[in-house]
């Protein structure tokens, strides 16, 4: 029989090993809709639930998205209709979105086409960016008030990459130090 046969509503929990992919399957359980659990672990803590009709292990989409693809389009090739997919991790749904052309047969994604959601997903990089230019840029004032003004800052806040270890032994004899790091001042 397949998965997606009877009346019942299915839908597809994907990367389960988690609390949020059990909170998934658990809310999606308890109001009727049989569960499919994916995962690459096969220990993931999500197919341990009584909720879960059906457990898949497949490959890891960031070590093999062809492999992870390939069972997703097996697993769908099993149903009678198309379902809904909820991937609890960015790499999961990228997956999906990525590849809807080969996926979109069997599952319905809740997200944008790739086009949209790339950017999204890019904020990362964009915002580590900004903050490294944001920190340039606050140094950069400081110098320009002058190298007296700048002394007086950089006694008041030391910004240290790692500590050495004459700031490990001062930070011992004198706990209360704070020492910031750059982009985390006190």
């Amino acid at each position: 029989m397949s998965l997606a046969t009877s009346d019942t509503p299915t839908a597809v929990v994907v990367e389960v090993a988690w609390v949020n992919g059990l909170g998934a399957i658990r809310a999606l359980g308890r109001h009727g809709i049989g569960v499919v659990a994916v995962d690459h672990r096969p220990w993931a803590l999500g197919f341990s639930s009584r909720y879960v009709s059906r457990r898949v292990v497949a490959p890891d989409p960031v070590a093999d998205e062809d492999g992870f693809v390939e069972a997703m389009a097996a697993l769908g090739e099993g149903l009678d209709r198309p379902v809904s997919v909820f991937p609890t991790h960015d790499e999961h749904l990228n997956s999906f979105v990525r590849r809807a052309a080969e996926l979109s047969p069997w599952f319905r994604v809740p997200a944008p086409e790739w086009e949209t959601l790339e950017p999204i997903q890019d904020t990362g990089d964009r915002e580590l960016r900004v903050r490294v230019e944001h920190h340039a840029n606050g140094l950069l004032a400081v110098a320009q008030r002058g190298v007296v003004q700048a002394d007086r800052a950089a006694d008041r806040v030391r910004l240290v990459d790692r500590p050495g270890p004459d700031q490990v032994r001062s930070r011992r004899r004198h706990p209360g130090t704070v020492t910031a790091s750059p982009g985390r001042l006190p």
